[in-house]
């Protein structure tokens, strides 16, 4: 046995009504409605503007000056003849760069067969090997600086090479990739 005292919780009684303090619910406070309708009635105003807005007229501009008419009507010719802007030439091709040629197929002898090419539309061949690099969908001429893209390009041209990209980390000016599907 336990060495408390005896208390009235120790004795359980044979009826089981509730015993102590029961609370009923409270009424809410007279101040809380007058609130709840205010804010209803904000809100559904809110709404009401919201979706009417667009309807009433109001324009962004309303607040703002008028400006000029607009005239739709083509512009007259003048009498004196408006001078055209220089046109900027094009870089002019290089065929004294570098160019690489490497082999992005499993057919061998495809870089040397694009050398001869290279050497035959006048350009500078430098080393022609194996492409070591990222595999490539088609070929490819890679240009190392933005001033020898016109050169990469008229070299793709002489080609047949559709695809002329930047490259960067090159060793040379150009560098042609023979990829899969070349003749």
């Amino acid at each position: 046995m336990t060495t408390y005292p005896h208390d009235e919780f120790d004795d359980v009684p044979e009826s089981t009504e509730r015993r102590g303090v029961h609370r009923s619910a409270q009424p809410r406070p007279a101040a809380l409605k007058p609130i709840l309708i205010t804010g209803a009635v904000a809100l559904l105003l809110g709404i009401i503007v919201y979706l009417a807005f667009p309807t009433l007229g109001v324009r962004a501009d309303a607040g703002k000056a008028p400006s000029a008419p607009v005239s739709t009507a083509a512009p007259k010719p003048s009498a004196t003849p408006t001078p055209s802007a220089p046109k900027p030439s094009a870089p002019p091709v290089d065929r004294t760069l570098t160019v690489s040629v490497f082999n992005g197929t499993a057919t061998p002898g495809q870089a040397a067969k694009y050398g001869e090419k290279v050497t035959a539309a006048g350009w500078k061949l430098g080393p022609v090997g194996n492409w070591t690099g990222t595999a490539q969908t088609g070929s490819v001429v890679f240009y190392s600086v933005e001033s020898a893209k016109a050169s990469a390009t008229a070299l793709a041209a002489a080609l047949g090479i559709t695809d002329v990209r930047l490259g960067s980390g090159l060793e040379e000016p150009l560098v042609v990739v023979v990829g899969p599907g070349a003749p």
